[in-house]
């Protein structure tokens, strides 16, 4: 029979395992962003989610023509998520839950898929813009589970102003000085 003074030994081990057990759970979760692209080509094309707090997400890149995923990321829901992804046509598979398990059971059993149900081109248009999508899951109250819509970062020359720019005698300026700069646009 074990006495009281025992009991209270033990009393700080028990709730120091019960405050290191969600500890443990939260340090498995994956850190918002990108957690692999293996497409072997450059993220350089924008993809925006807009979401609800509440629940996390797992984005995936797939290939149009064979399924092979090339890219994913973990998005935290209600926080702030853009992730440049490589260019091509792909099927975005979006799941979302609470309770982060693995990438093979997402959220365990209550994983719930929010994907677009058809295909994003992320590609250059003309010659100085990229691009890339914005995806709205905020609206699932109203039965639409992802809105989708363009998102473009424009490119643009600009001169890069320097004090000998600003000599009063223009033979003793040196040639302009210009860099690519990058907008978001559209």
């Amino acid at each position: 029979m074990t006495t009281i003074i025992e009991r209270l030994r033990l009393w700080p081990l028990v709730l120091l395992v019960a405050l290191l057990v969600p500890l443990a759970a939260l340090a498995d979760t994956p850190r918002q962003g990108l957690m692999w692209n293996r497409s072997g080509l450059p993220a350089v094309f924008p993809l925006i989610l807009k979401t609800s707090p509440g629940q996390d997400y797992l984005v995936v890149l797939r290939r149009v023509d064979d399924g092979t995923a090339v890219l994913a990321a973990f998005a935290r829901g209600g926080a702030f998520f853009r992730v440049l992804v490589p260019p091509g046509t792909f099927q975005v598979s979006i799941r979302r839950g609470v309770g982060w398990q693995d990438e093979d059971q997402v959220f365990g059993p209550d994983t719930e898929d929010v994907s677009p149900k058809v295909p994003l081109t992320f590609a250059v248009r003309g010659l100085r813009t990229k691009v890339g999508h914005i995806i709205d899951l905020r609206g699932d109250a109203q039965g639409v589970l992802a809105a989708v819509s363009g998102a473009m970062i424009c490119q643009r020359w600009e001169r890069v102003w320097r004090p000998e720019d600003l000599l009063d005698n223009p033979l003793d300026r040196p040639p302009p000085l210009y860099r690519l700069r990058e907008v978001q646009c559209g």
